[in-house]
């Protein structure tokens, strides 16, 4: 896109009735404005890219968070249904001993 407009100032620049010395002149400063809006323009690539990157890198620590909340909470709940089956099971021994105790009178 650049370089078509930068060859159409060219061409038109070519075309003017006006010195050698001014046309070049004229040509350098077409270039000189390209540059500094191609210079602009990847200044801005930059920054988008960099912003692009720390949101990626945030969300990333955040499904990192989330993945580690997740496995802590399995892990809790994983803990509190073996202390009850640990609990169940000596009722369910206690039980057990009491009936065998009335079954032997």
């Amino acid at each position: 896109r650049h370089r078509q407009q930068l060859a159409a100032v060219r061409a038109k620049i070519q075309t003017e009735k006006m010195s050698d010395a001014a046309k070049r002149d004229k040509l350098l400063a077409a270039e000189m404005s390209t540059e500094q809006k191609l210079n602009s323009e990847l200044k801005q690539l930059e920054i988008d890219k960099e912003n692009a990157l720390k949101i990626e890198e945030n969300n990333a620590k955040q499904r990192e968070a989330d993945a580690e909340k997740k496995y802590s909470d399995i892990s809790k709940t994983m803990e509190t249904m073996l202390r009850e089956k640990t609990q169940l099971e000596a009722k369910v021994r206690a039980i057990a001993a009491v009936a065998e105790a009335r079954a032997a009178e």
